[in-house]
């Protein structure tokens, strides 16, 4: 098998940056996840707090109409009270009424309460509606940004790939085969440096006889600890 450690070196620059591109072209939404994130916070809450007004104003419906109810007790035990006949009798209706008017007066109490964190829900949910106008135009810009880059990272691949295509034509076919198998095993790159002995890919010793080999930089040397081609400089 002839090798060209020049082409090769050449072939593995390239897959480097395509892997970069990639990456980049992947990691290109993570651009407008902050605004996107604060746009979405911003939406459950205004959600939320919606939906807790709806729970609120029903709530608020049943007790005036216990307040309703209540308020005709109280008619009801009033009128009693002026036809009783006996002391009693009229005593009995008199703590009747006070009765109902202390629980008609917590139903109201509630209602007042309820009332005033309605007004306060209000003027939050006032606050964030106008916020997401802001957050809406921030992720809009963000998007922008993120289309940007992903054009960019196209058009380096496009670039990336027609070098690599003419970097491909000038190495044989059984060389080739093997940088591809090799970069499909490792995942990042078929090609090692050896620095001080050293397999720059799996940081393990190179075996004494393929040093001067390596060295060499004319014949095909593959490491035994992880597969990649060896070797020592670009000269």
């Amino acid at each position: 098998m002839s090798f060209d450690l020049q082409g090769i070196l050449r072939l593995g620059d390239l897959d480097r940056e395509i892997l970069g591109a990639r990456r980049r072209l992947r990691n290109s939404t993570s651009l407008a996840a902050p605004q996107r994130g604060r746009l979405e916070v911003a939406e459950t809450e205004l959600a939320r707090m919606k939906e807790q007004t709806k729970l609120s104003q029903r709530e608020v419906t049943r007790l005036e109409g216990e307040a309703k109810a209540k308020q005709a007790e109280i008619d009801k035990y009033s009128l009693a009270q002026n036809r009783a006949k006996t002391n009693e009798e009229y005593q009995t209706h008199v703590r009747s009424v006070e009765r109902a008017r202390g629980e008609l007066g917590e139903i109201e109490t509630r209602i007042l309460e309820a009332y005033e964190a309605q007004e306060e829900r209000d003027r939050a949910d006032k606050k964030i509606a106008e916020s997401l106008t802001g957050l809406k135009r921030e992720l809009q810009e963000a998007n922008g940004r993120v289309k940007a880059e992903e054009d960019l990272c196209h058009t380096d691949l496009t670039k990336l790939e027609e070098e690599r295509a003419r970097a491909t034509s000038s190495l044989s076919q059984d060389l080739l085969q093997l940088y591809q198998r090799l970069l499909d095993k490792t995942g990042d790159s078929a090609v090692a440096l050896v620095v001080d002995e050293i397999c720059q890919g799996c940081y393990m010793k190179v075996r004494p006889e393929q040093i001067s080999q390596v060295r060499g930089g004319k014949e095909l040397v593959i490491c035994f600890t992880c597969g990649r081609m060896l070797y020592t400089d670009r000269v």
